[in-house]
């Protein structure tokens, strides 16, 4: 699909909505709808038209790379935009992603267009991007394969003794040298209790005999993402880290069976916990089973208990079963997949190691 339909699905929505302009500030959003890529810009887009507004910087970049519509200054937005209200003839209202916009930032929109009504509650974005198209899709497969690759290069200099810091900084590298891109999200290494600690920043421990190791880390391919936890057993580990690595498994295995086009994000995040639960371990699952993942690595849909809207095929999510242990170890296990309308397609082909 193209940014231009990107655009005319925007529309029909704004339509359905009584909403007469959409005011586009995030670079995730302006990238999606204008294929412009940078940090900063304003898209605005109106029933039959879509102007992008860039400062100095990104002009040229910007004419190049978005097409289908007209780019200007940034400094003429809100002239522009007043022009509009002038022109319609009626208060005109305006929407924009709430998610992506501060209070001091809504309030000086309403202060500087007093002519306009602004519209931002129950307004996202973020849904129009949850089920992905082809080429989307055909990004995220890549960078799930170079990921492996990146993996595959680094895995067998990992040893005992070396330390969570100098683990990410390989693994951080060979992403770089695989995709050209730096990782989409700080690496996460987690040795021993450290590993505990779903979202730990690596640190200067030295990973133990007898401790497993966790590693996030994830990686993009034309600002698409995926996301992966691998565990590792560099020496023997205790009979109870190994049970734990286990159930965690099994638990994964099981939300990857139930996932479909059609079923609702609690059945996978449900089916893990069943086998949590009959292994004592629920307790110690302390976070969603998992969230899609795209051009943000969290974004829609939600993949837990409350999530009751069924899947659609084209949505690519994270499958993340965990059991955390306070001061003595964690296991998570990740894969990113494609929902289909008969099962989950795995796009991390990292090999699953057993305990």
């Amino acid at each position: 699909m193209t940014t231009a339909a990107r655009r005319r699905r925007l529309r029909t929505r704004l339509r359905g909505e009584r909403i007469d302009v959409c005011l586009i500030t995030a670079p995730v959003s302006l990238r999606y709808f204008s294929g412009f890529i940078g940090s900063t810009g304003l898209l605005l887009v109106t029933a039959r038209q879509a102007t992008l507004f860039l400062d100095d910087r990104y002009l040229e970049k910007g004419r190049a790379e978005a097409r289908g519509l007209t780019v200007l200054p940034l400094a003429g937005w809100q002239d522009a935009l007043h022009q509009l209200a002038a022109n319609a003839g009626r208060m005109l209202t305006v929407a924009f992603d709430e998610a992506d916009t501060t209070v001091l930032q809504a309030r000086r929109w309403q202060e500087l267009f007093p002519e306009l009504l602004w519209r931002s509650r129950g307004f996202a974005l973020a849904p129009l991007r949850a089920v992905k198209e082809r080429d989307e899709l055909a990004a995220q497969r890549e960078a799930g394969r170079r990921l492996a690759r990146a993996w595959s290069a680094v895995r067998p200099q990992l040893a005992v003794g070396m330390s969570e810091r100098q683990i990410a900084g390989l693994l951080d590298a060979a992403v770089l040298q695989h995709t050209g891109a730096p990782v989409p999200f700080e690496t996460i290494v987690g040795s021993g209790p450290h590993a505990a600690r779903p979202h730990h920043s690596p640190s200067d421990r030295v990973l133990q005999r007898g401790e497993a190791l966790l590693i996030d880390m994830g990686a993009a391919w034309h600002g698409y993402s995926v996301d992966m936890t691998r565990m590792l057993a560099l020496s023997p580990l205790p009979a109870t880290v190994r049970r734990a690595w286990r159930v965690v498994a099994a638990a994964q295995r099981a939300a990857l069976r139930a996932c479909r086009a059609g079923v609702p994000p609690r059945a996978l995040d449900l089916a893990a916990r069943r086998v949590l639960r009959r292994a004592g371990m629920e307790a110690q699952f302390t976070h969603n089973l998992g969230h899609g993942v795209g051009l943000k690595v969290h974004e829609e849909p939600t993949v837990g208990a409350r999530n009751h809207a069924p899947l659609q095929a084209g949505m690519v999510i994270t499958v993340e079963p965990g059991v955390y242990f306070p001061g003595e170890f964690g296991i998570r296990i990740e894969d990113t997949v494609v929902v289909t309308a008969h099962g989950a397609e795995i796009i991390t082909p990292v090999p699953r190691e057993q305990p």
